[in-house]
């Protein structure tokens, strides 16, 4: 489990589950292998200034502009603007979009299971491919697991945070480190109402209230990490 820095919301615990492990090595270099070439089309079309102007003149042999941008002489263009690369850059490429799609679709998963307790919505690490485009290949969602006042409400928001820590198909283990944190959390909750049941209404309130002082202080808790960072991938 990675941990870095320190961060605070609303005297409570923001911790991110992050897709930021096991990124191959060539992913973060911009050296490219050699080998036999390939192609990809670069995507570069005539201005319209530049059609316009065309149409209005003859060419040397007698064509005129419109002959010129016939589908046959724009696919003639289009094919000597492609852009060669090798196959190791092609496999690459391949890779860099299959992490895109994965990273995405797992930090979508924990915001749409997140509820209220998400702070804001997926960021994303970028690797640029050799065809110049940016693929996601970390990224991160943040959410509040700081117990509520109320063992009660902490109850409520510990499913919410488990169930959003283990939505993503592949959750990985620092997801379900963050599952078994709220867990944990959970039992201490059930714990206190079980208190209250023995001790009576009056005695439960001041120990909740107590309980609520302890957690405001930081470093209260044993191995209290605030600003966690969760691996999205073991």
């Amino acid at each position: 489990m990675s941990i870095i820095g320190e961060n605070q919301w609303l005297q409570g615990e923001l911790i991110m589950m992050t897709i930021n492990s096991n990124i191959p090595s060539s992913w973060r270099l911009h050296v490219y292998g050699q080998g036999s070439s390939l192609a990809l089309e670069a995507g570069n079309q005539p201005s319209r200034g530049a059609s316009q102007e065309s149409s209005q003149t003859t060419s040397p042999d007698n064509t005129t502009g419109a002959a010129r941008n016939s589908p046959q002489a724009q696919q003639g263009r289009n094919s000597s603007s492609t852009v060669s690369i090798s196959q190791e850059d092609w496999k690459l490429l391949q890779e860099l979009k299959a992490r895109d799609q994965e990273v995405r679709a797992h930090e979508r998963a924990h915001f749409a299971a997140g509820g209220r307790y998400v702070k804001g919505g997926p960021s994303y690490q970028y690797q640029q491919g050799p065809d110049g485009k940016r693929y996601a290949v970390g990224g991160e969602v943040s959410i509040d697991v700081a117990p509520e006042g109320d063992p009660e409400e902490t109850l409520k928001k510990m499913d919410v945070v488990i169930k959003a820590a283990l939505a993503p198909a592949r959750p990985s283990s620092q997801d379900r480190a963050v599952a078994a944190r709220a867990q944990s959390q959970k039992a201490q909750a059930l714990a206190e109402l079980a208190k209250e049941q023995t001790d009576g209404p009056e005695k439960g309130s001041k120990s909740r209230d107590e309980t609520t002082d302890a957690q405001d202080l930081p470093g209260s808790w044993p191995n209290y990490t605030p600003g966690t960072i969760f691996s999205g991938y073991a």
